[in-house]
């Protein structure tokens, strides 16, 4: 069955409208995602050290830095940039030991 070429005619401009918000939607939620990255630590950050880790790594250069406490991780900390996780909690090295120790017996 064709589409009647008025309807069609009719429809475009709204259809152009709505693939124009939807990009610009989908576009405005990645750079949200890629703007914030939260910093999971057992205390709360002074400000120099949050300038310290935006020296150490460049990607978090002009993003903003949100930091969580999780007294659970014991120390060190987790970094979480939109779906990737960087964890470097000490929390996480006894469970690779652990993990280590299960495995040989």
């Amino acid at each position: 069955m064709k589409a009647n070429p008025k309807f069609k005619e009719n429809l475009s401009p709204y259809l152009d409208k709505l693939k124009e918000d939807l990009k610009q939607y989908i576009n405005n939620k990645i750079k949200e995602g890629k703007q914030k990255i939260i910093v999971i630590s057992t205390y709360k950050f002074e400000q120099t050290e949050l300038i310290q880790l935006s020296n150490l790594f460049p990607h978090f250069t002009n993003k903003e830095i949100v930091n969580v406490i999780d007294k659970n991780i014991i120390g060190g900390m987790v970094i979480k940039i939109g779906s990737k996780i960087i964890d470097l909690s000490i929390l996480s090295e006894l469970n690779k030991i652990k993990n280590n120790i299960l495995i040989k017996i």
